[in-house]
């Protein structure tokens, strides 16, 4: 029920059910220009002197306590002019900094993803045209710089593992929507058929499960940001296996039921079944925004919906009741 979000040289951390400022800090070294948290927890054993907290329930109220863990989620923040930060995801303590140059891009980080494990790795869309892959359990190490757009990178999407290998495919997006796919460890373009692999997110506007986003008659900067809930699709457990789509509590009988939301020039948030096929698909809209909203994501619970509005300036923060029967 928390969420970041960055501006100038601060990051801010928000509670969803209090609707209430949790935490802020400095960015860690840059000025703020996008941020994501860790996927999975990441073990302390990587990151010398580093003491990672979890929040725990206190009994059955609403408030949380931290308390002293092995591994916590860590926040990467990515430089409005280059380089990139890292902070602990609980107390916002920066762990690493990595100046623009050789190691992080130099101009404008739009876009940053974390992929889950067994290996951790973090993607860095830029102005660069490039996308950078950090190693997380190697103190974020480049491992490789994936070039082939012609354009700002705006949207990252990592696959689930793929075959015995666990290799998973990397879904890249850029200001001129080309839609590319990269094997990140080996660090090369995929130009086969990559028709069979599943996503821990998607958030491109573009690709087949949602070509029906786009409404008759619009053009390529009708429909700004997307993002697909989890609920319904294919998951990891704790032992790393791919599973079936599962669903919350309440969710009956619709254990393949999906949904996604956009955001568009008019401010409007659109909400649709996902995948997203049918020509000029139906869809429920809502409003809020007095200008364009340019972001749209789900909580890690699917419990809420955040969007960021452009010159309004305002965020809000939609309750999702899930999909029902009847």
């Amino acid at each position: 029920n928390v969420f970041a979000s960055t501006a100038d040289t601060r990051v801010f951390l928000w509670n969803t059910c209090d609707r209430n400022l949790t935490r802020t800090s400095g960015a860690g070294g840059v000025c703020g220009s996008s941020v994501a948290f860790s996927a999975d927890p990441v073990p302390k054993t990587n990151f010398k002197g580093w003491q990672p907290f979890h929040m725990k329930r206190m009994g059955t109220s609403s408030k949380f306590k931290m308390e002293k863990a092995q591994s916590g989620h860590q926040l990467a923040v990515g430089g409005k002019h280059g380089g990139l930060a890292v902070l602990d995801g609980v107390t916002l303590q920066p762990l690493l900094l990595l100046k623009p140059g050789k190691n992080a891009p130099k101009t404008s980080v739009d876009t940053l993803k974390f992929c889950g494990g067994p290996r951790q790795m973090l993607a860095c869309g830029s102005h660069d045209l490039v996308v950078d892959i950090h190693d997380v359990g190697q103190g974020y190490t480049r491992l490789h710089r994936l070039v082939g757009h012609q354009a700002a990178i705006v949207s990252l999407d990592w696959s689930l593992p793929v075959g015995d290998t666990g290799t998973r495919v990397l879904q890249t997006t850029c200001a001129l929507h080309e839609l590319l796919f990269w094997d990140a460890v080996a660090g090369k373009q995929v130009v086969g058929n990559t028709r069979d692999a599943k996503f821990e997110t998607y958030t491109s506007t573009r690709g087949f499960p949602v070509m029906g986003i786009w409404p008759e008659g619009s053009d390529a900067h009708d429909v700004n940001a997307l993002d697909a809930a989890s609920v319904g699709q294919p998951c990891l457990d704790g032992d790393g296996e791919n599973n079936q789509p599962t669903t919350r509590p309440g969710d009956r009988d619709v254990r393949s039921a999906g949904f996604c939301v956009t955001s568009d020039a008019t401010g409007t948030v659109k909400l649709f079944n996902y995948p997203c096929v049918a020509n000029d698909a139906p869809y429920r809209a809502y409003k809020g925004h007095a200008s364009r909203a340019v972001s749209v994501r789900f909580t890690a619970g699917n419990d809420r919906l955040i969007t960021a509005g452009s010159f309004d300036r305002t965020v809000l923060q939609f309750a999702t009741k899930g999909v029902r029967v009847g």
